[in-house]
């Protein structure tokens, strides 16, 4: 009698995953990775109207309290810590996004009223109204009397 032994023929039994992890590193690359902290620095567009300026921060994905915003002595900071886990009884086969960090600090002139700086975050977008100080609204056109 002879022994023999027999492997089995995994592309005869394919697991679900097994392909799926297979077709993913096929289209995306190599294998899943955990995702390590992401640094990086979002977005930003800076509107000026007439009475204010308007910083608008591109950051989708996010809750209103994974924002600090800090001002103090004219430089506003806007900073984001969020950590990411998958679920009680989850196994992430492949992560992209996840956990990151930013930070933006801008230097505010004495243009700005900073004792009335709001913010406000709707559809992944954080908005920083910065109110202009009366001085440095526009004023309107008057004429000049010449004597």
């Amino acid at each position: 009698m002879t022994l023999v032994t027999v492997k089995p023929n995994r592309t005869a039994f394919p697991s679900l995953f097994t392909d799926f992890d297979r077709v993913v590193n096929e289209v995306f690359g190599a294998a899943h990775q955990p995702v390590a902290t992401r640094t990086f620095k979002p977005a930003v567009n800076v509107l000026e109207r007439e009475d204010d300026f308007v910083l608008q921060v591109a950051a989708p994905g996010l809750q209103k309290s994974d924002f600090e915003i800090e001002l103090d002595k004219g430089l506003l900071t806007i900073k984001v810590e969020r950590d990411w886990s998958a679920g009680e009884g989850e196994t992430v086969k492949r992560q992209e996004f996840g956990n990151y960090r930013f930070q933006r600090s801008f230097r505010l002139g004495k243009l700005i009223d900073t004792e009335n700086v709001e913010a406000i975050y709707e559809q992944g977008v954080l908005h920083v109204n910065l109110p202009k100080r009366e001085e440095a609204k526009p004023k309107p056109a008057r004429k000049i009397e010449i004597a």
